[in-house]
């Protein structure tokens, strides 16, 4: 049977103090995190007020564009409880005042207070030695994403030979520090090894070298990733040139059967809003839900720069996924900025992180925000974008930057 997240158990999950790893996943891994003391680092309070930085702009928050209602949160799946008038896209939006003093705690248990998890990635298991990434990474976030660990060429670089020893890592940093784990990805069209790519299987032994990769990695994992991105940006490519359309099919049964516990969702780019790529998304996970394939939500990437979608289009696009019964989640969010960025630039940036935060918990079916990193000392952007940078909410020094104080006040503190 698949875990779903009710809103009475967030409720009463919170009251009792539980962080958000405990809320996602379940299973083997909820066991992990609810151990004793030692799996949480010392002086990380998870879901109770702890200590934070303090914010140099006083707290005001100030979004990018729209306004965001603060509306009950429910289970996906219920229509009658959407989101899609939670933002007035064409109403700007000025400081907000505070009728309460500011929460205190880190990212984790100011998130953990609203039922969701907060997440960032890695871009590989070399990082975690470094131990100023470490700590921050462990004591702010809830959920560990593997930027690369995990995909094809590093996981499966020969036929047959399944090299774990970076997941591995990643996995057990996770486990000690009490968070949930998102596994990316186990079908893309980029990061293949050669080996798969260039010799010219046929469609049926392609389908057999796929089977056997969900069901490896994912089984070796089972109970221990509580998301996986099962295919990203699966629309043409690789696969569906090779095996077709149905392959998307074919992968996500083939990973609910190898861990029916995990939450499996459809992640890629473009399609956070209205129109276009997102109406294609859209399309392709209704076929999905009709055919009763087994898919649990939709990774919305959120790769942006400071002219993001509509913010009430990003909010009725998770309004009519959870019309079909699905998840929401922000899976890769950055926000690049052209260098050297600047002071004005660095305020859209922190308005955009806080509007997004804020219409992910006005949307009841959106209960994963994750960062593609969260260090600009190590981010795709300066290589994918020359002559951008500055992404994410920490500078190169692991300083909070204002995009980390627009996160806090979307969380209320």
């Amino acid at each position: 049977m698949r875990r779903r997240l009710c809103a009475a158990a967030v409720a009463a999950a919170l009251a009792a103090g539980i962080s958000a790893v405990h809320l996602i996943g379940g299973g083997p891994f909820a066991e992990a995190a609810t151990g004793s003391s030692a799996s949480v680092p010392s002086g990380v309070e998870v879901g109770v007020p702890g200590t934070a930085p303090t914010d140099p702009t006083g707290g005001a928050a100030t979004g990018a564009a729209g306004g965001v209602a603060t509306t009950a949160r429910g289970t996906a799946g219920s229509p009658e409880q959407g989101v899609g008038s939670h933002v007035d896209a064409g109403a700007g939006v000025g400081p907000q005042t505070r009728s309460t003093p500011p929460l205190t705690g880190p990212l984790r248990a100011l998130a953990a207070r609203r039922g969701i998890a907060v997440g960032a990635t890695v871009m590989t298991s070399s990082n975690l030695t470094d131990s100023g990434y470490s700590a921050l990474l462990g004591s702010e976030y809830s959920m560990l994403t593997p930027e690369n660990d995990m995909k094809w060429s590093n996981v499966h670089p020969a036929p047959g030979v399944y090299d774990f020893t970076g997941p591995d890592l990643d996995v057990a940093f996770a486990q000690s520090h009490g968070m949930a784990v998102r596994g990316h990805n186990l079908a893309w069209s980029a990061d293949n090894p050669s080996w798969l790519t260039t010799v010219p299987f046929s469609r049926d032994q392609l389908i057999a070298i796929l089977h056997d990769h969900i069901s490896t990695v994912v089984g070796r994992y089972r109970g221990k990733v509580a998301q996986w991105d099962v295919v990203n940006e699966g629309i043409g490519g690789f696969w569906w040139d090779h095996i077709g359309p149905d392959y998307i099919d074919m992968a996500f049964e083939w990973a609910h059967e190898a861990d029916p516990s995990a939450e499996l969702f459809y992640n890629d780019f473009g399609a956070e809003g209205l129109g276009g790529k997102a109406d294609q998304v859209f399309e392709l996970v209704r076929g999905l839900r009709q055919r009763g394939v087994s898919i649990d939500g939709v990774g919305l990437e959120s790769h942006f720069d400071l002219n993001p979608p509509p913010l009430g289009d990003i909010a009725a696009n998770m309004h009519r996924l959870n019309a079909l019964g699905l998840e929401s989640a922000v899976t890769e969010l950055d926000v690049r900025l052209a260098m050297p960025a600047n002071g004005p630039d660095l305020d859209r940036q922190r308005g955009i992180y806080n509007d997004m935060l804020r219409i992910c918990l006005a949307a009841i079916n959106c209960k994963t925000f994750t960062t593609w990193g969260f260090t600009d000392k190590d981010s795709w952007i300066p290589s994918a974008y020359p002559g951008y940078g500055a992404a994410l909410p920490f500078d190169q020094s692991y300083a909070p930057k204002p995009a980390y104080y627009g996160l806090r006040a979307a969380l209320g503190g």
